[in-house]
């Protein structure tokens, strides 16, 4: 499904994309206001549209959102344009949403390892895109996770041409995740990427990673402990 709207209104119109294990609302944040209070009614929008009119979006300590009384997962975000909440009735959830821009270029060592950097086989075509796809994948899996994906992500590594597929797989060890590319299309040009979070004991994990190292499967490797190498 592909969407389009347009954030010239003041007018907050939500649209809906449903997949099997995940709903994603997403809407424009209204222009002529101050910057966080138009993101606030943008959130508070969809919030109230999925969740009810008395709905109160709340956060915990370490800055997770959560709704008293509603027991599904959820995950909220945004861009300059566009706001966004993802919803999981089975799955710890993470999403974020970035546009495409060359300012991602400016903060690319704070994003993308060296490590990283160096695999990277991406045609310059895609690299933007690509870098931002990136971005939203690590942000998303520490708002799934907390602080163990490390500040932006610096836990989070992987190579970059993996993220030419719109799925695939993190594993950090304790956890794995999938991780979508949502289909929706803006006129700002904006990625929207959600994870879903699946416990799996360690030991479990790291013969699942090997499995898959034999096999000769892409898997993103979410490494917890830079000392070791999987």
């Amino acid at each position: 499904m592909n969407l389009l709207f347009d954030t010239e209104s003041d007018n907050i119109v939500v649209h809906n994309v449903h997949k099997r294990d995940y709903d994603v609302y997403f809407c424009n944040i209204p222009s002529g206001k101050p910057k966080r209070e138009a993101e606030k009614e943008a959130v508070k929008v969809l919030v109230h549209e999925v969740f009810g009119k008395n709905a109160v979006l709340n956060h915990r300590e370490d800055g997770a959102p959560f709704i008293d009384g509603v027991e599904e997962y959820i995950s909220v975000s945004h861009s300059r344009f566009t706001a966004c909440l993802a919803v999981s009735k089975k799955y710890v959830i993470g999403v974020d949403v970035e546009q495409v821009t060359e300012r991602i270029l400016n903060v690319i060592d704070k994003i993308v390892s060296r490590e990283e950097q160096e695999q990277n086989d991406v045609s310059l075509k895609d690299k933007l895109r690509v870098l931002t796809k990136c971005w939203c994948v690590k942000e998303a899996v520490f708002k799934a996770e907390g602080e163990t994906a490390g500040y932006m992500g610096e836990n989070v590594s992987f190579s970059l041409s993996q993220l030419l597929d719109k799925r695939g797989i993190v594993s950090t060890g304790l956890y794995e995740y999938t991780f979508n590319e949502v289909p929706i299309k803006t006129v700002h040009n904006e990625v929207f990427m959600v994870v879903l979070q699946s416990p799996l004991e360690r030991r479990d994990a790291l013969q699942y990673l090997l499995e898959k190292f034999l096999s000769g499967e892409k898997v993103l490797a979410v490494l917890l402990d830079p000392e070791r190498n999987f």
